[in-house]
């Protein structure tokens, strides 16, 4: 082939490009230990516990993992619609929410664990629990 025929044939060569992806939340996260990553699908998280600049994660085997993550940190990357904010220091996942305790105002987990709900988030949870009510 001459130098005029590759330059034709590269001409028809087109690069698509890639789609921006946005409005993604994760569906697992991977949680650094001492010895190990931990890949952790979010279904399997109970509830966040903001520990100073650390977080605890909870897990349905009653596991605890801590992150050197911050709970803001977490919220951004979680599906607000699964993961709630109820109080500066937890995010709860709406899975397990069994009830809402209206005279304490606390929210209570499938394992019995209660979770406050600080007055600011008190719209989250009532809205949460409009979208579920038939």
């Amino acid at each position: 082939m001459n130098s005029k025929s590759k330059a034709a044939i590269k001409a028809k060569v087109i690069p698509l490009p890639f789609k921006k992806i946005t409005n993604q939340y994760l569906q697992k996260i991977a949680i650094a230990t001492q010895r190990k990553v931990e890949i952790i699908d979010l279904k399997r998280i109970i509830y966040f516990k903001a520990s100073s600049n650390y977080t605890e994660i909870h897990l349905d085997n009653m596991e605890m993992l801590l992150a050197s993550i911050t709970l803001k940190k977490f919220e951004q990357k979680l599906n607000p619609k699964t993961f709630l904010r109820i109080h500066q220091g937890y995010i709860v996942n709406s899975n397990y929410i069994s009830a809402y305790l209206l005279d304490s105002q606390v929210v209570q987990l499938t394992d019995s664990l209660l979770i406050p709900v600080s007055r600011s988030k008190r719209p989250i949870i009532t809205q949460f629990i409009n979208q579920i009510t038939l």
